[in-house]
């Protein structure tokens, strides 16, 4: 019917006007019957290989989410929540609260949790609710001992959501495992630290909540080596630490004076506010340095801790 260049509009036998893509070679006129060799084959192939795209686009869609999960599921963790008292293990808790991923450290850990994939999918309330109760029934529950827990964000929790977050943590703790704690005469104690800390703590080869002691005796003096750190409970640990005497950030001032990285647990500085009777002094009462309701000591009798405006906007 018409030509322009490679292009036609042809009359099919069907009596509709359909535009078509002639082959190079096709020397046709108007009025010339067009067959199927004088088409070009692009209309063809495309509509043959149409089917098998799509087919390999929902393919790929469909199966992104299980490959995500599937690939670097430490990448989901959103806070590592390390358990103290005499063998550490250590949580990896992702944003929805349920645990993905649980590290016993050290040989008497790994007796309280040879199994810990079994716990991937609890949610952390059921996690450590079970993880208290195996600590009472291999007898690492005895009177007067000192349970620390420490907290490490990663980048998928903002500064803004840490303290919320951290709340959600220690109600979920508590709410599971307080009457157990309270009737074992077990004091429990929450620090928050960073992840520069468990990193720190990681080349150590010690928990951070240990790490954390580590440092807290040597700055007063102790001698405590890291060998024999990783050896003891939390309580014996505080018993070998010396009393307190001068502010904790003055004393980390004066060891570490250029220090550009100024961590939560080695800044060692907190507000405190009252909260639920689990939370008890697990060491000696010391006198607060200060007096506008900052702490020197990490550990003030029946507080928790929360971040100061400056805190979050550093995190």
């Amino acid at each position: 019917m018409s030509r322009h260049g490679r292009r036609a509009i042809i009359l099919t036998n069907e009596g509709d006007f359909q535009s078509v893509r002639l082959r190079r070679s096709a020397k046709l006129s108007i009025g010339q019957t067009v067959h199927s060799e004088h088409l070009s084959q692009f209309r063809t192939v495309r509509r043959f290989l149409l089917a098998p795209v799509m087919a390999i686009g929902l393919s790929a869609l469909c199966l992104a989410p299980l490959s995500q999960s599937a690939i670097a599921p430490g990448r989901s963790v959103a806070a590592y929540v390390n358990f103290d008292l005499g063998p550490s293990i250590e949580a990896g808790v992702g944003k929805d609260f349920r645990i993905i991923s649980v590290r016993p450290m050290g040989k008497e850990a790994s007796e309280i949790v040879p199994d810990p994939s079994s716990f991937n999918g609890m949610t952390f309330k059921e996690f450590s609710s079970a993880l208290i109760h195996r600590m009472n029934q291999c007898g690492k529950l005895s009177r007067g001992s000192h349970f620390l827990i420490s907290t490490a964000f990663t980048n998928l929790v903002p500064g803004y959501q840490r303290l919320s977050f951290s709340d959600a943590l220690f109600h979920a703790f508590t709410s599971s495992s307080s009457r157990l704690l309270n009737e074992g005469g077990i004091a429990s104690q929450w620090i928050r630290s960073t992840m520069y800390d468990r990193a720190m703590a990681q080349k150590k080869g010690i928990s951070t909540g240990k790490y954390f002691l580590y440092l807290q005796a040597n700055a007063r003096g102790s001698g405590l080596t890291l060998s024999k750190v990783k050896k003891l409970s939390v309580s014996a640990i505080e018993e070998a630490t010396p009393a307190l005497t001068v502010p904790w950030r003055t004393i980390m001032n004066e060891i570490s004076p250029n220090r550009n990285h100024q961590s939560l647990i080695e800044g060692a500085s907190f507000n405190i506010r009252n909260s639920s009777p689990l939370f008890q002094d697990p060491f000696q009462n010391l006198k607060q340095s200060r007096s506008d309701n900052r702490s020197s000591y990490l550990f003030p009798k029946g507080a928790s801790f929360q971040m100061t405006a400056a805190e979050r906007r550093e995190a």
